[in-house]
């Protein structure tokens, strides 16, 4: 009886969990969510088990529940630990390329250059980027607007909507820098 109460009690928490978790997806939500999903299939387990040993007499279906509920469980707290883990050390998000967001950025029109260029993850969900962006000369006095349209690009096209971008321009940067002799 108290397990079918405690059973209750969790689907409710974990239906309503599940419910948020759709809306965000942020890394606390999804341990809750675990933490319940781990309270749930315990209280399932505890119903199961003590169904089979009543009509079976099986004592060893015990354990064996428990030990396929543990491995759930950390499956679930390992994929929770690792997403934590690649935020923390601010790793590049895995589904983003940075050579092919160079290189979308590299074609935009007067764009002659990104170096510099670190991508890293803030949460789940929001990136940040900084790089800096070599400017053609026909950007001079109006340079804020090749910044918008590469602004534009990594919200629009990635949903990188956190980037400073640091202006050169060879005009203003000394040519003498090797980094440069192969823009002139």
């Amino acid at each position: 009886m108290i397990a079918s109460i405690g059973l209750l009690v969790n689907i409710i928490l974990t239906v309503i969990l599940v419910r948020s978790l759709k809306q965000e997806d942020n890394i606390n939500i999804q341990s809750a969510l675990w933490h319940f999903m781990g309270d749930l299939l315990n209280s399932i387990g505890v119903i199961v088990a003590v169904v089979l040993i009543y009509f079976t007499g099986w004592r060893i279906i015990d354990p064996i529940i428990s030990i396929v509920i543990s491995l759930i469980i950390l499956r679930g707290g390992y994929k929770i630990t690792r997403n934590a883990w690649l935020i923390l050390m601010e790793s590049v998000p895995q589904h983003l390329d940075t050579d092919q967001i160079m290189a979308d950025i590299k074609n935009i029109d007067g764009i002659l250059d990104v170096h510099e260029f670190h991508l890293w993850s803030i949460t789940t969900e929001h990136y940040s980027l900084s790089a800096h962006v070599v400017l053609d000369k026909k950007y001079e006095g109006d340079d804020y607007q090749a910044i918008d349209q590469v602004s534009s690009l990594l919200k629009e096209k990635y949903g990188i909507a956190h980037s400073t971008l640091q202006i050169e321009n060879l005009q203003l940067n000394p040519l003498d820098e090797p980094y440069f002799d192969k823009l002139t």
